[in-house]
Parts: structure tokens; sequence; C-alpha cells
């Protein structure tokens, strides 16, 4: 009988830690509790889950992921909430073209592609995933830096100047010349009128 009773007491400790690692509750060793952001359509109020896909065919979005993360989809452009916690948001671009302002309030934003990854702690980002040419542009605005790092072979870069990094073998990079309003004119006078700043 005191065999059972052990037994029953260890397995009812183990499942107790599972179950708080499983949440990440310190005392099983796991981080804390990191709550979700809200991410919402600023437009509508549509609210959206982490690892929600958004699609935009003929219109354009704009997306608030807690306080401090804005992100302004163009037409035709692919998205996957990837993380949105406190210290992580990241977001998967599949195709397409956005604009991103990130404030230091909620951590640092990420932005994944197939072949490579960009981080910011703060500041204004326009993206673009040219998935034709296999081509990802990532364009610093008003003094922002971003750092990018390629997966194909292992380099990490910091990005000033707008920079298109050829996803093939092997991998290139080019910086080019970018003015917003001459590039994609629509979108950016779209992107600033309804801006809604955190």
């Amino acid at each position: 009988m005191m065999y059972k009773i052990l037994a029953l007491a260890f397995c009812l400790l183990l499942f107790t830690l599972l179950i708080g690692q499983m949440f990440g509750f310190e005392w099983a060793g796991g981080e804390g509790y990191d709550p979700h952001l809200r991410a919402e359509d600023t437009t509508t109020g549509n609210q959206f889950r982490r690892g929600e896909t958004i699609t935009t065919l003929h219109e354009r979005q704009q997306i608030r992921i807690g306080e401090a993360t804005i992100i302004s989809l163009d037409t035709d452009t692919t998205i996957t909430l990837v993380a949105t916690t406190l210290g992580d948001v990241a977001i998967r671009l599949s195709r397409g073209r956005l604009l991103v302002t990130q404030t230091a309030k909620d951590g640092s934003f990420r932005l994944i592609t197939n072949f490579h990854e960009s981080h910011m702690e703060s500041g204004t980002a326009y993206f673009e995933n040219n998935e034709e040419r296999s081509v990802v542009s990532i364009v610093p605005l008003d003094g922002t830096t971003v750092e990018a790092f390629t997966k194909q072979d292992g380099a990490t870069e910091t990005v000033t100047r707008p920079v298109g990094i050829f996803e093939v073998n092997p991998v290139t990079r080019t910086e080019f010349d970018f003015e917003p309003f001459d590039s994609n004119p629509e979108f950016f006078h779209w992107t600033f009128e309804t801006y809604i700043p955190g």
C-alpha cells in the first residue's frame, strides 16, 4: 500500500511539473508567463491571433500589434503572425510589401522570409518580398537600423541604406537608391494618411 501511495505522489508531482513547464511557470523551470499582445485591424477592429495568416488582395490593411507596432500591408501581400508577445513581435512575409513602425515600448520586431530574418528595435522600415525574383528588399527609413541575417550563408549585417538580398545560391546583396513616393506612391500616401500613432 505504501508503494502505491509513493508511486501516485510521484506521478502527481511529475504531472504538475510537466504542466507547469508547458505554461512556462518559473517554479517549473520556465521563464514565466508571457502574454500575447492584441493584434487588430486599425480600421475594422477585427482581431488576429498568433499563427494566423493575413492576405490582402485588392485592398490595403493596417494592423496594430500591442501599443508599439504598426504594420501597413500593401495590396497582394501575405503575412503570418509568428509571435505576438511583449518582448517579441515577429511576422513571416510570404510575398508583397509592407511598412513597419516600431517603438521600443513592446520590445523588438522581427521579419522572417524563407532564407532571411530582419530584426529592428525601433524605427520605420519598408520590406518587400518579391518571390518571383527571389529578392527581399530592406529599406530603413528616417535613420532606422535593421539587423539582417541570411540563413544560407550565415551572414549578419547592419542595414542603414536600402539593400536587396537575392535569396539564391550564392546570396548576393545590392544597395540601391529608394524614394518612397517615387517607387510606390499610392501605398506610401495611403500609409501616411492612415497612420494612427501608438
